[in-house]
């Protein structure tokens, strides 16, 4: 795999160890979460209608299907939901966020 440059606003210390969190869409690296979720909100928007990234399902609403496709347990699904942008905390949510955390690190 390519390497790719990180985005994020922390600086890393000589020496230290940074966590790295990749896109599950398009694969670009970030050295914090916060960046992870920017990146996701402005280039992966969840708005209109389309064709699921993840599974290829035709949607109207595309933050709705990964809510439903997540609470059934598609883990992929489950992880997109941890990171999407606007959705209200829940406990549901904060178990998606720490699944995705997980998953995405490098």
């Amino acid at each position: 795999m390519p390497q790719r440059e990180m985005e994020g606003d922390s600086q890393e210390a000589e020496g230290e160890v940074m966590a790295v969190y990749m896109c599950p869409l398009c694969g670009r690296a970030f050295k914090s979460f916060a960046a992870l979720k920017l990146h996701f909100g402005r280039a992966h928007p969840v708005d209109g209608r389309g064709e699921c990234p993840l599974c290829g399902r035709k949607y109207v609403d595309l933050r709705r299907h990964i809510y439903n496709k997540a609470r059934l347990g598609d883990r992929a699904h489950r992880i997109a939901y941890g990171i999407a942008p606007r959705s209200r905390e829940t406990p549901f949510k904060r178990e998606c966020r720490e699944l995705a955390m997980e998953a995405l690190k490098v």
